[in-house]
């Protein structure tokens, strides 16, 4: 039976009038170590985001990539990182609709806070 196949979406249609779409996935993330474990991630704008949404994936160490925060701008420094650790960073954009899917991840490896000579 056909009708089994057809979804109650394509149907009834996901918007409903004036509601707002999710965001796109973030584009253009980048991570840079700002010493002492933390980095600074940006992404470029997305249209109808309200925030940002940032994780963390440790190299080999952890199954997906964990929370980090969120801010209300395309950037946010991280930090409690271990020093030398290899991060695959990633950025998600949002709004009241929800979550756009994860950013093509950013590499970066955290420094350890400079010694005094």
């Amino acid at each position: 039976d056909w009708s089994s196949d057809v979804c109650s979406s394509d149907l009834f249609g996901l918007n409903q009038p004036g509601a707002r779409g999710t965001p796109a996935a973030p584009v253009n993330v980048t991570a840079r170590s700002i010493g002492a474990g933390q980095i600074l991630v940006t992404c470029d704008a997305v249209p109808l985001a309200t925030h940002y949404r940032f994780y963390t994936q440790a190299n080999l160490e952890q199954p997906e990539p964990v929370f980090a925060g969120d801010s209300p701008t395309p950037s946010l420094v991280i930090g409690d990182l271990e020093p030398g650790q290899l991060y695959q960073i990633y950025a998600a954009a949002a709004n009241a609709a929800g979550e756009s899917v994860l950013s093509d991840p950013a590499e970066v490896t955290p420094e350890a806070l400079a010694r005094a000579a």
